[in-house]
């Protein structure tokens, strides 16, 4: 129980820093409104708040990795969709199997949650 709990918590650290990050390059489009990270089952919750639309894009990755190459920590996606079939279809395209570079000021918590 006290694992699952202080999993729960770098978990939520880690959601607070990656939808900071994730808003900075996404501000022209919209904002992430959550992201949930769930590092026992690998999945992330994320909603995002389109600017022009009603309805909230709901994304889900059910599978994800952490990798460290060269120093450096990658988020890499490894399936992804939406509740838009389009914008999954473009999310398979550009965002699949693809890794994403964690900042550092968020290593030290992603080491503690892998």
């Amino acid at each position: 129980m006290f694992k699952g709990l202080l999993n729960r918590g770098k978990d939520v650290a880690l959601s607070i820093g990656i939808k900071k990050v994730v808003n900075l390059k996404i501000k022209k489009y919209g904002e992430v409104l959550k992201l949930d990270f769930n590092s026992e089952t690998k999945t992330i919750d994320v909603e995002v708040a389109l600017k022009g639309e009603r309805e909230l894009l709901k994304v889900f990755v059910d599978k994800y990795s952490i990798k460290e190459e060269h120093g450096k920590h990658y988020l890499e996606v490894n399936h992804i969709t939406s509740s838009r079939e389009w914008i999954t279809s473009v999310l398979e395209k550009y965002v699949n199997n693809e890794k994403f570079e964690i900042p550092n000021e968020y290593v030290k918590v992603l080491k503690a949650v892998i």
